[in-house]
């Protein structure tokens, strides 16, 4: 019932703020992590962050990834949503897909996430705080 109401009031903040679907779905998201946890909050004071910022993660990503043969000579391209968990250390964990196109695109982007040193942790009210954050990762063909 709190995740209800707390929907309820992102969903009104968001039509008030015009915050985009991505960053509603992340709210409910972490605020479920976090009662997982027994830890409660509602906002982030700061969201979980890339050391460098998303200028150094596409660098990250453009160097480690590689994009499968097979894919490739099959034809297969798309943008592959993944969620994990920022831990209170910066730590990756509870890598997940979210959104698949082809299980070769997606094991590659699963080990590229897996891949990536600690982030900034999230911060709400003053604390680190473990936070679920999705980002995607996009295969592209040569044209």
């Amino acid at each position: 019932m709190k995740l209800f109401h707390l929907l309820i009031f992102i969903i009104l903040l968001s039509s008030r703020f015009n915050l985009t679907a991505q960053a509603v779905n992340s709210l409910v998201e972490e605020t479920a992590t976090a009662e997982n946890d027994s830890t409660e909050y509602e906002y982030l004071d700061q969201w979980p962050e890339f050391k460098g910022g998303h200028d150094a993660l596409n660098r990250f990503l453009s160097k480690n990834l590689v994009y499968p043969r097979k894919a490739e000579r099959m034809g297969i391209e798309g943008r592959v949503i993944i969620a994990f968990v920022v831990e209170k250390d910066g730590a990756i964990s509870h890598v997940e897909i979210v959104n698949s196109v082809d299980t070769l695109l997606d094991d590659e982007a699963l080990r590229v996430v897996k891949l990536m040193p600690n982030w900034k942790p999230g911060i709400s009210k003053g604390k680190l705080v473990r936070c679920k954050f999705k980002t995607d990762i996009v295969f592209n063909l040569p044209e």
